[in-house]
């Protein structure tokens, strides 16, 4: 276990980075920055996770087993997964088009980009300038 737990402080050290780096990325508003940030960053919480599960399974099964320490370890394992999931958060307000209640525009978030008008959008312009034109 000894093993596993120094490979997982090293794939906690580069989530850490690549995190920082994800986040520089969408402050940047450079797309193609942030999406090798995003996959580099999904790469190494796919590889966290994986040794954060098998690091758990290997405790539980110990016959010394220290509740207080466990604990204290599965928290900090949260800590890590909760920036993971902000990050994908991030990543999806940013890249994922997003609806105006009102129906008008279908908007991206990132800065530069001009907005998509949906079909449904246009079929109510056209509709309301036919209207006006009679």
């Amino acid at each position: 276990m000894d093993s596993l737990k120094r490979k997982r402080t090293q794939q906690r050290r580069e989530f850490t980075t690549a995190a920082d780096s994800f986040e520089a990325a969408i402050k940047s508003k450079d797309i193609d920055a942030l999406e090798d940030a995003y996959s580099l960053i999904s790469e190494i919480a796919d590889n966290l996770q994986g040794t954060e599960s098998t690091i758990r399974d290997i405790w539980c099964e110990c016959e010394t087993f220290d509740e207080i320490l466990f604990q204290a370890d599965q928290d900090r394992a949260l800590e890590y997964r909760k920036r993971w999931l902000r990050l994908q958060n991030m990543y999806n307000k940013v890249t994922k088009p997003s609806v105006d209640n009102s129906a008008t525009v279908e908007q991206t978030e990132i800065c530069g980009i001009l907005p998509k008008v949906s079909p449904s959008v246009i079929e109510q312009l056209r509709l309301k300038s036919i209207r006006l034109h009679d």
